[in-house]
Parts: C-alpha cells; sequence; structure tokens
C-alpha cells in the first residue's frame, strides 16, 4: 500500500493551462475517485501520477519518493484503460502474463502469478481463449489481471468500464470493489459517472477546468456540498435550485420564501446574509414526496413523467421555476398537467449564495 501526495500540480500545453495547482493526499489503501464533465482534467491528473503526462509545476511523491522526473515503468503503479489493449493473438494467459514475462520473470513464477490472478478474477476457464472469444466483461477483467500480476503499489483506473452495457457495469463495479477489499490496494479511479464514484470511493475528487471543487466521502459530498456544481454533479435527478430570497432572520434561524405564500425555515451561518438577499434554495428529487406529514408545500403542475416501475420521475412548474424535479420511491398513477401538492422537509435543504453559488 503506498500514499500519494500531490502538491501544487500543474499542468501545461503551451500556454494552456490545464491542471491548476492541485494539492491532494491519497492515504495509503484508499479508493480514491475522480469525477468531473469531460475536459475537466481528471485523466490528464491520472496519466501525471502514472508517469504517462510531464508535470509542468509542483511535486508528486508516493511512499515519500519524489516522482515528477521518474519513469512510468519505475514507479510502481499499473493502469487499467478505457480501451482493454489486449494481444488478439495471444491466450488470455499470455496476455496476463505478459508485463512479467518482458520483465525476465522465470515461467513457474509467470505460471504461478497468472493461476493466482485468473483465480481471483474468475477468469481461470478461459485461459486458453483468445480475446475475440471473449465478452466484454471478460476483457476487461484480463485487463485487470494484467494490471494484478505486476503486484503494483498503486493500481491506476481510466474509465474502465465505459465501454460496457449497464448490467456488466454492475457486476464489473462489484469485481473491482470485492478487489480492493481483498487487496488492500491504493486504488484511483477516473469516471464521469457518479454512480459509479458513489459505489466505490472511500473519497471523492470532484473536478473542474483544472481545479478541485471539493474532496470528500460520498455521503459528504451528497449531504454537504460544498457549491451548486457539486451538488448537481452528484445525485441523479440533479438536485433543484430555486430562486429564492431571505425573508427574515431570527439569529441563526432564516426564513426563507421560495415563492408566493411558500415560507422555509432553515439555520444557516449567523451574519451570513440580510433580509432581502437573493439565494438559491437546494433540495433534491428524492426529498420531495406525496405525503402531507412533510412540513412544506409546493403546488406543482406535472409537465412531464417517467415511470420507472420502482419509482416515478415528475417534471414541472412551480411558480416561475419551470424544472422542478420530484423522485418519488414507487409508482404513482398521475396525469400529465395535472395540478398537485408535493411536501418536504426544510432541514433536508441546501442554501446557496446566489452570485457565487457557494453554499451557506
Amino acid at each position: 500500500m503506498s500514499q500519494i501526495s500531490l502538491k501544487k500540480i500543474v499542468k501545461n500545453y503551451g500556454s494552456t493551462n490545464i491542471i491548476k495547482g492541485i494539492d491532494l493526499e491519497i492515504n495509503s489503501g484508499e479508493f480514491v475517485v475522480f469525477v468531473g464533465p469531460s475536459g475537466c482534467g481528471k485523466s490528464t491528473l491520472l496519466r501525471m501520477i502514472a508517469g504517462l503526462e510531464d508535470i509542468s509545476g509542483g511535486e508528486l511523491t508516493i511512499e515519500d519518493q519524489l516522482m515528477n522526473k521518474v519513469d512510468a515503468s519505475e514507479r510502481g503503479v499499473a493502469m487499467v484503460f478505457q480501451s482493454y489493449a489486449l494481444y488478439p493473438h495471444m491466450t488470455v494467459a499470455e496476455n496476463i502474463g505478459f508485463s512479467i514475462k518482458m520483465a525476465g520473470k522465470k515461467q513457474s513464477e509467470i505460471d504461478g502469478a497468472v493461476s493466482l490472478a485468473a483465480k481471483s478474477l474468475q477468469l481461470t476457464p478461459l485461459l486458453d481463449r483468445k480475446p475475440a472469444n471473449l465478452s466484454g466483461g471478460q476483457r476487461q477483467r484480463v485487463a485487470i489481471g494484467r494490471a494484478i500480476v505486476k503486484k503494483p503499489k498503486v493500481f491506476l483506473f481510466d474509465e474502465p468500464l465505459s465501454n460496457l452495457d449497464a448490467e456488466l457495469r454492475v457486476d464489473m463495479r462489484l469485481e473491482i470493489a470485492r478487489l480492493h477489499r481483498e487487496m488492500g490496494a491504493t486504488m484511483v479511479y477516473v469516471t464521469h459517472d457518479q454512480t459509479e464514484a458513489m459505489t466505490l470511493a472511500d473519497k471523492i475528487v470532484v473536478l473542474r477546468a483544472g481545479n478541485i471543487e471539493q474532496v470528500g466521502s460520498p455521503i459528504e459530498l451528497y449531504k454537504k456540498p460544498n457549491n451548486t456544481f457539486v451538488a448537481g454533479f452528484i445525485g441523479s435527478p440533479q438536485m433543484n435550485m430555486i430562486p429564492a430570497k431571505i425573508y427574515s432572520l431570527n439569529g441563526e434561524i432564516a426564513t426563507i420564501e421560495l415563492g408566493e405564500n411558500v415560507l422555509v425555515e432553515k439555520r444557516i451561518q449567523s451574519g451570513a446574509v440580510n433580509v432581502g438577499d437573493e439565494v438559491l434554495f437546494g433540495i433534491r428529487p428524492e426529498h420531495i414526496s406525496l405525503e402531507k406529514n412533510d412540513h412544506v408545500s409546493l403546488p406543482m403542475t406535472v409537465r412531464d413523467i417517467e415511470r420507472l416501475g420502482n419509482s416515478t420521475c415528475l417534471f414541472g412548474n412551480f411558480s416561475t421555476y419551470n424544472k422542478l424535479k420530484v423522485h418519488l420511491s414507487e409508482d404513482q398513477e398521475l396525469k400529465l398537467d395535472s395540478e398537485i401538492e408535493v411536501f418536504f422537509n426544510g432541514d433536508d435543504s441546501h442554501i446557496f449564495y446566489r452570485d457565487n453559488r457557494i453554499s451557506l
């Protein structure tokens, strides 16, 4: 297991600044997931850890050893790519063992390492097959097996499941999580899929435009997002962001006006806002229900309905806000354009400054 430390890491391509001075600590044995939209720098940052991209500035250390100028082959890392990159003319066993064969290991050592990796990935019956005779999930397991036999200090995954269908992605998520538990290795994983991030990570790093927006456990990011970007990126459907204003203040208790005759009480930092200030009121779709025992009611006009069998998503209007989303935990017989009342608990809400979108 290995600790990774990034201090003021910068990546430039000519005059274009891609990574903008990132500080991050990855503890030994942690499963850390980089998430963010396309172009945010998550894969570039991973490739810098791997040694596949030069570091323009700052310091990268693994186990307290400076890695800025160390070749990729000498860093003790193994990378699993989005593309399986298997040799089509080799068998599964030959693909898994190729890297350690090239490192000059004896055949007996290669056979033993391949056998152990294949057993852990349930590939033993497939060792004599060629990649063309494997499913996408099996090919990805071979790519992971190729990384395992190197016994690296750090495993790096660059969107490894994006080429798989939905069912296989679930299976492979479980496989990767199991491997992490059994091996206790340090793993860094890049994805744009927040479901993968939430289910796999010990710690999530949310990136935007080469900067870190927030670092924390999945539940921390879900419950206490720093800003509207993190709040919108974690959770599906996205959090509702309703324009609102501060109606009154009583110490740390603010009364927030969402619309005509809709007032919500919320505890905020004393002195953070003034009466009349405009804010954004955040409430997750899954925290809104049809149950009247919740504290606050909203009138809603239903414009679209998605029925998912075990749940129902409603999309519609509240006052001047025409993007209201409600995620109900069961199938509901509702009609388009119907006028309904939905309810939520103010304690589940989030308040953000309107201008800079930072959490209050």
